[in-house]
């Protein structure tokens, strides 16, 4: 069985108070704040580190819960810098050199002012016994990751093994007689029967495929490396030229078809000149709806959109790229209004934002409950979200032989069909595994 991190859960909503502590930078339940310094440690650090200080028995610490101040919360990415503002187009709390770094054209509020709001709203949402104190949660360090809706059990079994000869399965496709993968690094497109055996129903060389969805009419839509989306039935027909910006990702629904696209400039850096769009088109792919681009301020909404699905509720799911690195978000974007839900970007017991297990995500499915798997494919992990982004559970797949799982979809059968990365030194050797999951 794989791995798992749990988040605890009760009848009633509930959130503890893990914060970064200021000396160790360790998720921890944090206990003391020092008036003096305005610095939040925890219990161990109190003794081994504060206690350094020559004027440390002088100084003013008191029990976090008793505090009514809500400053002196230490930077996320600036451990000696205290966050004084809040960044409404990031949704994160900032310090000055944030500020000076990323921030400066964007939206800015009052920390106590955003405070107020969030712990309003999370209180009406989940339960009124939201702690005042628990800013990792308010304020959206990870988003959320402290609370559970309802208990769930949720359970993975391995049921199926399936061998190709790709380097890679990215993007993979469940239809209700087949199965499509591909390998844009092997410019591969195969169609695979599902049946007692596993046949090859089609294979398309020289195909160098980004994303694919199945269109209402049961014709597989995909990119090609261009800027064009296609539809395949005996070859690539035209359905949309996006040009002069580069197709990225596709997901069709029964009333229209979402694209993102991206200038062909390169992905990073992002300067003022990058664009990034979500495009949302008719069922017959020709007719443009909207385009969702930037906020209210202007500003983009997006870093690099490389994948996209919907939720029950009709919002866009978007995996956001936000370096090099693969170091991504999920943002849940309102259809109608373009506005940003919420954001996800990763759990503190398997993901640091500042290391090298920083969140990466690659792909996602939504389950018939609405809940969502996103496969953080460079920590070989999967990571299960409520439809409103709370984290549920958390599983490690290395102890099911998954490596770096790059490609999710979810069947009728509620089978998660996973699409791996292969092993160092063994070209060809991707893998598929068919997962039975439950509690979910």
């Amino acid at each position: 069985m794989a791995s798992s991190l749990t988040v605890p859960s009760t009848k009633r909503a509930q959130v503890c108070l893990t914060v970064k502590c200021y000396f160790c930078r360790n998720f921890v339940a944090a206990k003391w704040k020092c008036l003096n310094c305005k610095i939040i440690m925890c219990e161990k650090c109190k003794v081994a580190e504060h206690a350094k200080n020559l004027n440390a028995l002088k100084h003013n610490i008191v029990d976090i819960k008793e505090d009514g101040d809500i400053h002196g919360i230490p930077c996320d990415k600036h451990g000696d810098k205290l966050c004084y503002s809040y960044c409404r187009n990031c949704e994160e709390i900032i310090c000055k050199e944030c500020l000076v770094n990323s921030h400066l054209e964007h939206s800015k509020a009052d920390i106590q002012t955003i405070y107020n709001e969030k712990l309003q709203y999370f209180r009406k949402q989940f339960s009124p016994e939201v702690h005042p104190k628990a800013f990792s949660f308010i304020f959206g360090y990870f988003n959320r990751l402290d609370v559970s809706e309802k208990a769930m059990d949720i359970t993975l079994k391995l049921k199926n093994i399936i061998g190709t000869n790709l380097s890679f399965i990215c993007p993979i496709l469940r239809t209700t007689n087949s199965l499509w993968i591909s390998c844009w690094k092997d410019q591969s497109l195969n169609e695979l029967g599902i049946g007692p055996e596993i046949t090859n129903l089609r294979t398309y060389s020289d195909k160098k495929v980004y994303d694919m969805t199945m269109s209402n009419d049961g014709e597989l839509l995909t990119f090609v490396a261009d800027s064009c989306l296609y539809h395949l039935i005996d070859h690539l027909n035209i359905v949309h030229d996006f040009s002069p910006l580069f197709a990225k990702a596709v997901h069709a629904t029964s009333s229209d078809i979402i694209v993102s696209t991206q200038d062909k400039k390169g992905a990073f850096p992002i300067t003022e000149h990058s664009r990034r769009q979500i495009v949302i088109l008719e069922l017959d792919g020709k007719t443009v709806l909207n385009i969702i681009e930037f906020n209210e301020k202007n500003t983009p909404l997006f870093s690099l959109p490389n994948r996209i699905t919907t939720n029950l509720k009709g919002d866009i799911l978007i995996i956001d790229t936000l370096s090099m690195s693969d170091l991504g978000k999920i943002i849940c974007l309102d259809k109608v209004k373009g506005n940003v839900k919420w954001s996800y970007r990763g759990y503190p017991n398997v993901n640091d934002a500042r290391g090298d297990t920083s969140f990466s995500p690659f792909d996602f499915a939504v389950t018939p409950v609405g809940n969502i798997v996103v496969a953080d494919t460079i920590n070989s992990a999967l990571h299960f979200l409520s439809e409103a982004g709370i984290i549920l559970k958390c599983f490690l797949t290395l102890s099911m032989d998954i490596k770096m799982p790059c490609s999710l979809d979810i069947d009728r059968d509620e089978m998660l069909w996973i699409g791996s990365n292969g092993y160092e030194g063994q070209s060809g050797n991707a893998k598929i595994q068919v997962l039975k999951y439950s509690g979910c």
